[in-house]
């Protein structure tokens, strides 16, 4: 098999695992709150948590603020902290007293470890910032 359609069949197999996260986000964030169910709240944290180191290289979006060369919080990641957001909200308005913040917490620490995992485990080249509207011209590429 040539070398180039195995790439190809690699990145397609990328892209259909990224959007297969991308839709259980979906259907665990609506359960969540048409439900108000704690354990889709916890699932959708976990997801989350998937999401952050998995939509790296793929599906990324534009970069909306660059942290350091290689790092960076693109319009894809706000996808893992709106669900973060959604799935603490479920638990701290939950039926469970008791367990409000520290369910919370918890779908805070999956995420934070996901994001753990994004920032340390992988390492690609430099993220491309838009300064004054043009790609690139954080980079040196003012031409």
């Amino acid at each position: 098999m040539p070398a180039g359609s195995a790439r190809r069949r690699e990145e397609g197999l990328d892209i259909a695992m990224n959007w297969l996260v991308l839709g259980g986000l979906l259907v665990c964030g609506l359960v969540a709150v048409l439900r108000r169910s704690v354990s889709a709240s916890l699932l959708l944290s976990v997801g989350c948590a998937i999401w952050l180191p998995l939509n790296n290289e793929w599906n990324e979006g534009p970069v909306l603020l660059a942290l350091e060369p290689g790092h960076g919080l693109t319009s894809m990641d706000l996808v893992a902290y709106s669900g973060l957001a959604v799935a603490c909200s479920v638990c701290l308005t939950s039926g469970h007293r008791r367990l409000r913040v520290p369910l919370a917490a918890l779908c805070c620490l999956t995420v934070a470890a996901g994001l753990a995992c994004a920032y340390f485990l992988w390492s690609g080249p430099p993220v491309p910032t838009l300064v004054g509207g043009r790609p690139g011209a954080a980079a040196g590429n003012l031409g």
